[in-house]
């Protein structure tokens, strides 16, 4: 099964940026790949405004999974406790992200 990670390091400008770049994570679960949506530096803010949480929580039903970086959601001040339950917060996404990539049929698109 192909594997896709979304590596998302800043927040979209608009509303139309962030369903473009979804869009490959509902592509890939509709043919029946996994999706994996990395939050990492800035892009921790997905996790907290209501248009990216809005998106986030479209891929989280649709199968797909999203992880946060613990230090980076730390670093601007989002409390753990009220983010979205289905997010895995995790110590040491980078290292977990290298991991990930060096799976077969694994594809990684950053943005």
């Amino acid at each position: 099964m192909t594997r896709i990670i979304l590596l998302l390091m800043r927040l979209p400008a608009s509303e139309e940026e962030a369903e473009r770049i979804l869009s490959v994570t509902f592509r890939a679960l509709e043919r029946g790949s996994e999706a994996v949506i990395y939050l990492l530096g800035e892009g921790v803010l997905w996790s907290k405004g209501l248009m990216p949480r809005k998106h986030l929580g479209k891929v989280l039903e649709s199968g797909g999974k999203v992880r946060a970086s613990k230090k980076d959601l730390l670093a601007r001040a989002i409390r753990l406790d009220l983010m979205e339950s289905r997010i895995e917060v995790v110590g040491d996404l980078e290292g977990e992200l290298v991991d990930d990539a060096m799976m077969p049929s694994t594809q990684v698109i950053s943005w």
